[in-house]
């Protein structure tokens, strides 16, 4: 199976569960396409039918496995899905994000002025996509700018970047 196969494959489904043959044709920069896709077709759809205002875990859990089959994992809670991405090998922590790349704030490492982290995945021209926890929906509803405003500077959360190989 090539790259076309696979890429008709997805079109087709309108979404992408690949097996491990198909994943292994893909390097860091098409699977981090392949979830920025999938985070794109998501918007305006509820991903946290579980955990509603509380659910970017579960929404970026639910895309996650919509685009390549697998949960990132931590449950529904940023500060274990944190941890889980800094021990798992098929994430890489980067510095400059790129579309489709995760980004956290994860709760338990802020200084109280806000209760909960949060998490999302890059979008185009500094967005980020996440779950907004008033209308229960996948949305573009951060910058990059507004994010770091929010959950380092206020809330003094650290922002982190992670990248899927």
């Amino acid at each position: 199976m090539n790259k076309k196969t696979i890429l008709l494959k997805v079109a087709k489904k309108g979404y992408c569960v690949l097996t491990q043959e198909e994943k292994d044709f893909y390097n860091a920069s098409d699977m981090r396409e392949i979830l920025y896709k999938e985070a794109k077709n998501c918007i305006g759809k509820n991903m946290a039918p579980i955990q509603k205002s509380l659910g970017c875990v579960e929404a970026l859990n639910n895309i996650a496995i919509k685009a390549t089959g697998n949960a990132i994992g931590g449950g529904y809670s940023t500060y274990w899905l944190y941890e889980s991405l800094k021990d798992i090998k098929r994430f890489k922590k980067i510095d400059k994000p790129l579309r489709g790349d995760i980004v956290i704030s994860p709760t338990g490492h802020g200084n109280g002025k806000i209760k909960n982290g949060h998490t999302g995945i890059v979008s185009d021209d500094g967005k980020i996509m996440s779950n907004d926890s008033v209308k229960l929906l996948w949305l573009e509803n951060y910058t990059l700018e507004s994010w770091t405003k929010r959950f380092k500077e206020k809330g003094g959360f650290p922002v982190e970047f992670f990248r899927i190989l």
